[in-house]
């Protein structure tokens, strides 16, 4: 039966990743539950709230043996702990199916996993490239950058979605940011990473976390006076400086809460979700797991001692935002 001349032509945006007259389907965070090597970030994230991470919009004019179908994905930029937002991923249910992947906008990769070696391959997926995922062959796509990242997939339609086998084994590799940049490596060793600093971080539990601000003593002396910011207390004493222009990512620490004392004018500082500009002599007290980032916006550096009390490691850092992608 011939199609009607309205399936042979269809409208998309590859901005957004709409297709005209077509409703996408959405995933939410909670829909990827198992998808993440950390359980740990994934499951704090989630109570943070559950945003959408991708959506795809598909069109199927015909179902005949050789019909083709297409799809449009929009995958947010986000990360869990050093994982980006990625795709559930899937095989093909007729597995001898083949796909094209073309790059429309932002800055992905693709993980492919042949079925049978478990053989994998981390692939650019951006405007101008074409990612050929063979039959027999789990992909996954992934956003490896700041802003969404859309592409058009071209399959078979006798292809179908095997989803079940991808929840049932994940893929052997995960890409993680190492260095600021996208790095595959098995999920077993970065799974072990976890492992040692979740061990690290019970070492050194025994040392207590201020619930609120210590109190600052204000000492007089026949020649003026000193502020002292910890009195024989278990911290860790940094001088922060921040160049004009520059940020720390937006960042929070499970083990350790922090006494930011600034020094010059023209920082500004942002806890929770206010921000404010701050002034020589102002104090700040960060508690643990609460959001903060440093900036300089002016036109010399800033500088701001920090007091961490409780577990100062690099590694106890989650960084909701980055401009340097780490």
């Amino acid at each position: 039966m011939p199609l009607p001349i309205d399936q042979f032509l269809s409208r998309y945006d590859p901005a957004t990743g709409r297709i005209d007259g077509v409703a996408p389907v959405k995933r939410h965070l909670s829909d990827l539950r198992g998808c993440f090597a950390d359980a740990a970030a994934y499951e704090a994230a989630l109570r943070e709230g559950d945003p959408l991470v991708y959506s795809v919009a598909s069109v199927a004019p015909a179902t005949g043996e050789g019909d083709l179908h297409y799809g449009i994905g929009r995958l947010m930029p986000g990360r869990i702990g050093r994982e980006y937002f990625m795709t559930k991923g899937h095989l093909h249910a007729w597995r001898l199916a083949a796909e094209f992947y073309f790059g429309l906008s932002g800055e992905g990769v693709m993980l492919l996993e042949d079925e049978a070696t478990g053989e994998s391959r981390m692939l650019e997926l951006r405007p101008n490239t074409a990612v050929y995922v063979p039959g027999s062959t789990a992909h996954r796509t992934i956003n490896v950058g700041a802003t969404p990242l859309t592409y058009l997939g071209v399959y078979s339609a006798r292809a179908g979605h095997d989803y079940g086998a991808i929840a049932e084994r994940n893929f052997r590799c995960v890409v993680v940011e190492r260095g600021g940049k996208p790095a595959m490596i098995e999920r077993k060793e970065y799974k072990g990473g976890i492992q040692r600093i979740t061990d690290n971080m019970k070492t050194y539990a025994t040392k207590p976390i201020p619930p609120e601000k210590p109190e600052v003593a204000l000492v007089e002396r026949p020649w003026g006076s000193f502020r002292q910011f910890a009195n024989n207390r278990d911290c860790t004493v940094s001088l922060m400086t921040v160049l004009p222009g520059q940020r720390l990512s937006l960042q929070s620490h499970t083990g350790r809460a922090e006494l930011w004392v600034v020094i010059d004018d023209g920082a500004v500082v942002q806890v929770g979700e206010q921000e404010r500009l701050r002034r020589a002599g102002d104090e700040i007290w960060i508690p643990a797991n609460e959001k903060h980032r440093l900036s300089c916006r002016g036109d010399k550096p800033v500088r701001v001692l920090e007091v961490a009390f409780g577990n100062w490691q690099q590694e106890d850092i989650t960084r909701h935002a980055d401009d340097y992608k780490r």
